[in-house]
């Protein structure tokens, strides 16, 4: 795969889109980094026989970079970063955040990770045909020379016999101290297309039945993911104080965002159902990511405060964590989807909801939506750097 046939702009939607009726990020200048390398981001090889003569450098990839837009573009400890990443991107960027924030990024600056369906569950497959995302994630750090500092410390120590569970969403999320929001589906249809072997509508009953099996499990992980990020009720630690008006500061402490649909879906952030299609009570993916930022800018009441509803989602204005969870029950449920048909077959139960894969180039992306002080030429587009950067003998193909 090649970016060289790309424009220098590119007109996203979704989370990319410049309208601010789509995406609370309307205003970011924004670069988009093509995913290539066919690694999640997460290779570090180059060329020889254990690879087949092919490089697998996405750990460089993202890391350059960050390094061009610092030296060429004022990225610096003033800046307002969020990194992005959806489907394979969003892998990526699970297992690179710590390591970006620690050793690339600025000293000091103002983070957090956009994550769209990085969770990938340890499930034994429906179908014979496929091995399971486990082990095609074993074999990525087997044989594309992942970094050890990308596991993470507590992670790696904690799976030393198995450390490629340190790339896997199941086993890797839980580790993850530094502020996020996770955007998944609970029916998500790339992990039920390979692992089922096919998409809707199922011949057989037990195909459903798998899904729902896969669906409850997902739920509950994510309650588990939730319940340990939650702010203990009687934390004593003061409330901070607010910044000035549209300045985003991050939390006192790290604040997680989780959003998840029981829609029949995958990595929709960069689509216009990022800002069409919703959970049971309407709320949109943009606009649970703005109500987060402004969490983030700390513009919320002061502990204690009486809780606020959205729909069935209950936000707690004291707590770590905000949330909006579809709580409905059975195939692709959920009352916010978008393209909804009713499957053909008599064993469906209830709607299903197909929606088309978005492309690869938006499905495998990690996104770098930088907020800088200082404009940055080709604001609320997003621009592409000119001048091809060569990296132990790779080619990158920023142009």
């Amino acid at each position: 795969m090649s970016s060289l046939s790309y424009g220098e702009f590119l007109n996203g939607t979704g989370i990319l889109d410049s309208s601010s009726l789509k995406s609370p990020l309307w205003f970011a200048n924004k670069v988009y980094i093509a995913y290539c390398s066919s690694d999640a981001f997460m290779g570090n090889i180059n060329e020889n026989e254990t690879v087949w003569g092919w490089y697998f450098q996405g750990q460089q990839i993202v890391y350059e970079t960050i390094r061009i837009l610092r030296d060429k573009f004022g990225l610096d400890h003033n800046s307002k970063v969020v990194l992005s990443g959806s489907s394979a991107g969003a892998r990526g960027l699970m297992v690179l955040y710590e390591n970006l924030v620690e050793n690339h990024l600025p000293k000091g600056i103002d983070v957090f990770a956009f994550l769209d369906s990085p969770y990938y569950i340890d499930v034994v497959p429906y179908t014979s045909s496929f091995r399971g995302f486990l082990y095609e994630t074993s074999q990525v750090y087997v044989n594309y020379n992942v970094s050890l500092d990308i596991l993470g410390v507590d992670c790696k120590a904690h799976y030393s016999k198995e450390p490629w569970k340190c790339l896997f969403g199941q086993y890797r999320m839980p580790y993850i101290t530094l502020p996020y929001f996770l955007m998944l589906s609970t029916y998500d249809s790339y992990q039920l297309s390979r692992n089922i072997g096919q998409d809707p509508p199922y011949v057989n009953q037990s195909a459903y039945d798998f899904a729902e099996t896969f669906a409850a499990l997902t739920t509950a992980h994510i309650a588990n993911l939730m319940s340990a990020r939650e702010r203990p009720p009687n934390d004593s630690r003061p409330t901070p104080p607010a910044p000035a008006s549209n300045e985003l500061r991050p939390y006192a402490e790290p604040l997680f965002g989780y959003f998840m649909w029981s829609c029949y879906s995958h990595a929709q952030s960069a689509t216009e159902q990022f800002y069409l299609s919703s959970t049971e009570s309407g709320v949109t993916p943009s606009k649970a990511l703005g109500l987060y930022l402004s969490r983030l800018s700390n513009s919320y009441a002061p502990p204690g405060a009486a809780t606020a509803a959205l729909g069935e989602e209950i936000v707690a204005l004291n707590s770590s964590i905000i949330s909006w969870i579809d709580l409905c029950v059975g195939f692709g449920c959920g009352g916010g989807c978008v393209s909804k048909v009713v499957v053909g077959d008599e064993r469906a139960r209830g709607w299903t909801y197909l929606w088309s894969l978005v492309s690869v180039a938006a499905l495998m992306t990690v996104i770098l939506l930088v907020y800088i002080v200082y404009s940055m030429s080709g604001f609320g587009e997003i621009r592409r750097m000119r001048g091809r950067v060569a990296y132990k003998g790779l080619s990158l193909g920023i142009r």
